[in-house]
């Protein structure tokens, strides 16, 4: 992804980030509250060489030099069994030198004869107690066991505390600030990284590119989603100038430019699977290509699930099935619709065999014939995935492929448009169905557009009262 996917991905995350950046920082307080405060608290020694009575400075300056090497070499004497065992004595501590150890450092100052013993506990005033205790401890092993006096001298080597320890004011940790940053980071990076993850993981096409990609077919349109679909089916005659009839017009817009074979501007409308908005696609599609002026035929040869009919409130006991078993006629069953050149072809009664009927001579002839007499054949045809229907229909007209935006997977999609091509569909084209308006590669936020700036009226199609059959003389006029 490049740096604006990831940017428009963090966007579109931006609730999930939030949530666990604060379930961090909820962690970390609780942390905070749990845990047991410890208390750091140190005592500084001075290292000191003897130099000795009458000791002239080139002997002095050596054994400065000796105390600052002997600081260095002690600092592990410091915290080792033989001091902290006698200052667990002392104190009377229940605990092993061991266990003391990993408590207490001792570290001495570059370049100096400066032993810092550092102890950390829950209490303060036992951590300066035991710091020390320590310090005394080893100043007696120190004369006592390694730098004994000799005959009465002063010992070589001996310590002195400059800066014995007192009890802390504060707790060295856990340090609230540092840890409530920690959680913070943390939950955003979990945050981030769930988004991240689940981008790499959802192979759901949800943008342009991704479509053109996965279909290798120009992408010529969105058809957005209206949450009132279900009610308004018929979005260009009940809301003709929203940003979603619009969003129509431009898919018509791109289909005026397809080259069709023969010119023949005949194609069938289908989708990999159930419910991506290709009926309610092509419903609009053909609404907006009568608005031009053109003549157009809609044709509902989804023969197991019909839904044009009752989306364009016809009756539609009578249709396709009766004319492809030689039942009706073709001026018998077309219904106009509307006060513009459209016609629809309901798909009459499920008959037993809807795949066998699709790919009848019956149904090329048909085809043919509304050809002759209609600018547009727009078919409304089943998923491609789920019946053969869409594939056998690909021999007589062009297919469009319906993706819906961010609901169909790479490999469901090409698996359709491998169907498509293996039984030799022209495909034209793809378009974008149930897009939301904020999703997407085109937002489509300008509402009203042609309203606003003064554009021509859009004269809305009439209603018409259901009418499975035509009178004669309406069809001694649509056959002329």
């Amino acid at each position: 992804m490049s740096l604006v996917e990831y940017l428009q991905l963090l966007r579109r995350s931006w609730m999930v980030i939030t949530c666990t950046a604060l379930l961090g920082i909820a962690a970390a307080s609780s942390f905070l509250l749990v845990v047991t405060p410890q208390y750091t608290t140190s005592t500084r020694l001075y290292i000191s060489a003897s130099a000795g009575d009458g000791a002239v400075a080139s002997e002095l300056t050596q054994s400065n030099s000796f105390a600052v090497q002997a600081a260095v070499t002690y600092a592990g004497v410091a915290a080792s069994p033989l001091v902290l065992q006698r200052a667990i004595e002392e104190l009377h501590l229940d605990e092993s030198a061991r266990n003391l150890a990993t408590r207490v450092t001792a570290t001495a100052k570059d370049g100096t004869a400066l032993l810092d013993i550092a102890v950390t506990d829950s209490d303060p005033s036992r951590a300066a107690e035991t710091a020390n205790a320590i310090a005394d401890a080893f100043g007696d092993v120190l004369t006592s066991k390694l730098e004994p006096a000799r005959d009465g001298d002063r010992p070589l080597v001996s310590s002195t505390v400059i800066a014995p320890a007192v009890a802390p004011t504060a707790p060295t940790a856990p340090r609230p600030i540092p840890v409530i940053v920690a959680g913070f980071v943390l939950g955003t990076a979990v945050g981030v990284g769930s988004a991240v993850l689940r981008k790499v993981l959802d192979t759901r096409l949800r943008s342009v590119a991704a479509i053109e990609d996965a279909t290798e077919v120009p992408y010529l349109g969105s058809i957005l989603h209206d949450p009132e679909a279900p009610v308004r089916p018929l979005l260009l005659q009940h809301d003709p100038r929203s940003a979603a009839a619009e969003a129509v017009r431009r898919v018509r817009a791109a289909l005026e430019f397809v080259r069709f074979p023969e010119g023949r501007a005949t194609f069938v409308i289908t989708s990999a699977g159930a419910s991506e908005g290709k009926s309610y696609s092509a419903a609009n599609l053909a609404l907006a290509l009568a608005e031009t002026g053109s003549r157009v035929a809609l044709v509902d040869s989804d023969l197991r699930r019909p839904q044009v009919a009752e989306r364009f409130g016809l009756e539609g006991a009578a249709g396709l099935s009766d004319l492809l078993i030689g039942r009706l006629e073709l001026s018998d069953v077309l219904q106009p619709w509307g006060r513009q050149g459209l016609v629809v072809l309901p798909s009459g009664p499920v008959p037993p065999n809807p795949s066998e009927l699709l790919g009848s001579p019956a149904m090329g002839a048909l085809v043919d014939e509304l050809q002759q007499h209609f600018d547009y054949v727009v078919i409304d045809a089943p998923p491609v995935l789920l019946v053969a229907d869409a594939a056998v229909l690909s021999r007589f007209a062009s297919v469009l492929l319906a993706v819906p935006h961010g609901r169909v997977s790479r490999t469901t999609v090409a698996a359709a448009m491998r169907t498509l091509r293996g039984v030799g569909a022209n495909v034209i084209g793809s378009i974008g169905t149930l897009v939301r308006p904020t999703e997407g590669d085109q937002p489509y936020r300008y509402g009203a557009y042609g309203a606003a700036y003064g554009a021509e009226e859009t004269e809305p199609a009439a209603e018409t009262q259901p009418a499975p059959v035509l009178d004669r003389h309406a069809r001694q006029e649509l056959r002329a």
